[in-house]
């Protein structure tokens, strides 16, 4: 067939190869779009930074010791205290059992009963800082083992500071004198409030 004597049968033979071929192209890009999307496609929508959400998550939850004991309740701690007795006894006057008896620890010294052997660890806390106060207490119930190193005590902690307030509550009753709670801090939003002159303040 040649190019100069092409009849009409020729002419729409080839145009319709040339449809075809212009279908063909626009279905495998059309293909390509759908399952090999480009880096732009790629970018649409929204991303959640996790490590961020999980961060702003946890510092929300974080509360000091004094809100944290405002909100404490004694008699759950006592409930808790029940997994010490294996080890320790918590009323005045009993004896030791594998660990101190822990009557009147908040507040008193560290080591602080003369008939048992402290861990060379509590005995150097007790030189650097003399004895249990709140924050003492709520990070050695956290991890014994990170706040007293070589402490003998197998308990691993609390997970929660729900559970390390509560107990520490309780423990705060096994004392001749209570000793005074910390007072919860101002929110930050309270203390904004605050630091905003009066005349400044609309009605």
């Amino acid at each position: 067939m040649k190019l100069g004597h092409m009849n009409l049968g020729d002419i729409k033979f080839f145009a319709a190869a040339i449809v075809l071929a212009v279908v063909v192209l626009g279905l495998a890009a059309g293909a390509g779009t759908v399952f090999y999307p480009t880096q732009e496609a790629a970018k649409r929508g929204f991303s959640v930074d996790v490590d961020a959400a999980g961060k702003g998550a946890k510092k929300e939850e974080e509360s000091d010791i004094g809100t944290l004991l405002s909100q404490a309740d004694a008699k759950r701690g006592q409930q808790l205290a029940k997994k010490c007795l294996a080890c320790h006894t918590l009323e005045k006057g009993e004896p030791n059992r594998n660990c101190p008896n822990i009557y009147g620890v908040l507040g008193g010294p560290f080591a602080h009963r003369a008939d048992f052997t402290y861990s060379s660890g509590m005995i150097a806390k007790r030189k650097e800082k003399g004895g249990w106060d709140y924050d003492d207490l709520f990070a050695f119930l956290a991890k014994p083992s990170a706040f007293i190193p070589g402490t003998k005590m197998t308990f691993a902690g609390f997970d929660k500071k729900k559970d390390i307030a509560d107990m520490v509550l309780y423990l705060r009753t096994k004392n001749d004198t209570l000793p005074a709670l910390p007072a919860p801090k101002p929110k930050a939003a309270e203390k904004k409030a605050e630091a905003v002159p009066a005349e400044n303040v609309k009605p």
